[in-house]
């Protein structure tokens, strides 16, 4: 059994949780038809809706958590006097099973059913990497891959009241919003003014001006003046964006409003040119003086 208490030291029992695909950007979703306080219920993973099919809960157990939904009362995992083997579809059930977490929230949770003693781990899978509506999951043997890996979003942790500007960091700037996991940072792009993965260098393209309002910042591209806006496109209004974490180890930057969402790099995307998006799931930058 794998230690968990460090790397599990961010999530709490007792609220509820969008668990999003790292890979696919969709969430965990219960199937809401009639019967879903049943066993067998199916789950997939669809895109972010926000209402209680999506929300779960854990419950704290030896070594490990039990997964809740909101809506049916019922445990992801699979039925009493049911031994699970791969590839098993995985549903909701009255038997609440346990999962070891193994990961850390930056990079996403493996969710590892734990069977017993003899038998090893099954994780929670997104069947054929699929990044479909709706796509299914299953039972697999556990891997590195980011189809197993997942990252739980509180539901209630802004809803209560619209976060107040605090000033984790000095506004002002210029500033570099760089990725932690990679020498890349975001810049303006020459030919179509997007928001894309540049190599790190000291260009007017990458500076960012960071301006402070009553509930969060504006982010604006010092070469041309526009600010960062939906779907992580430069525009003369701006969102407003809360900024998470801290200096050293980078922040979270989510739009005001749209909580589970982070800056993120679009999906399917990598490296040099790569587009910003903002979409479920989180993503550190840092944020260094230009």
């Amino acid at each position: 059994m794998t230690d968990t208490s460090q790397q599990t030291s961010f999530l709490s029992t007792g609220i509820p949780y969008w668990i999003i695909s790292v890979h696919a950007k969709t969430v965990l979703t219960l199937d809401p038809v009639p019967t879903c306080y049943e066993d067998h219920t199916r789950v997939t993973a669809c895109s972010l809706k926000g209402d209680v099919s999506q929300q779960w809960v854990l419950e704290a157990k030896e070594n490990g958590f039990s997964i809740k939904n909101v809506m049916s009362g019922t445990y992801l995992g699979h039925a009493a006097k049911v031994t699970p083997t791969e590839p098993m579809t995985v549903t909701t059930n009255d038997n609440d099973v346990k999962f070891d977490f193994e990961g850390s929230q930056e990079g996403g949770y493996r969710l590892s059913l734990i069977v017993n003693r003899s038998q090893r781990p099954l994780a929670v899978d997104l069947w054929g990497w699929s990044t479909q509506e709706g796509a299914g999951l299953a039972f697999g043997r556990p891997s590195v891959g980011s189809n197993q890996k997942w990252v739980l979003i509180p539901v209630v942790r802004y809803r209560a009241s619209r976060p107040k500007y605090t000033g984790p960091i000095d506004v002002g700037g210029p500033f570099r919003i760089r990725s932690t996991e990679t020498d890349y940072s975001l810049g303006l792009s020459s030919a179509d003014a997007s928001v894309r993965l540049q190599r790190t260098q000291l260009i007017d393209t990458q500076a960012w001006i960071i301006e402070p309002t009553k509930d969060g910042y504006l982010i604006k591209a010092s070469k041309n003046n526009l600010y960062l806006s939906k779907d992580a496109k430069l525009e003369a209004k701006g969102l407003r964006f809360v900024l998470e974490g801290d200096s050293a180890k980078g922040y979270y930057i989510i739009p005001v409003g749209r909580y589970a969402a982070s800056l993120q790099i679009k999906k399917g995307e990598t490296g040099e040119g790569a587009l910003a998006a903002l979409d479920p799931g989180r993503k550190k930058w840092l944020l260094e003086w230009f």
